[in-house]
């Protein structure tokens, strides 16, 4: 499957990554290396969606939607952050 990041892809998080909830926080354990990550609150908005199955434009739209920030930001910011998960396994491209 391909790696590039499209309008069209979908992710699903690694099913070795657990997701948990603090009082305040996101939080995503990788068991495999005993890291605990905290996600900021569009970090994890983003991580609800993937779990929702949007593709990346459906991302996209719902940021700037909920966000005053300009569209090629927040398609930036969300290809980036992609990105990053992907290079860590911590999501899978699902189409």
């Amino acid at each position: 499957m391909s790696t590039a990041i499209t309008s069209d892809t979908k992710y699903t998080p690694n099913p070795d990554i657990i997701t948990g909830k603090n009082k305040q926080n996101t939080l995503l354990y990788d068991p495999k290396n005993g890291e605990i990550i905290t996600l900021n609150d569009t970090s994890a908005v983003l991580w609800t969606l993937i779990l929702k199955k949007y593709t990346v434009k459906k991302m996209i739209d719902y940021l700037y939607k909920h966000y005053e920030t300009e569209r090629v930001i927040i398609e930036k910011d969300i290809r980036v952050l992609l990105s990053g998960w992907l290079n860590k396994k911590r999501i899978i491209q699902i189409q």
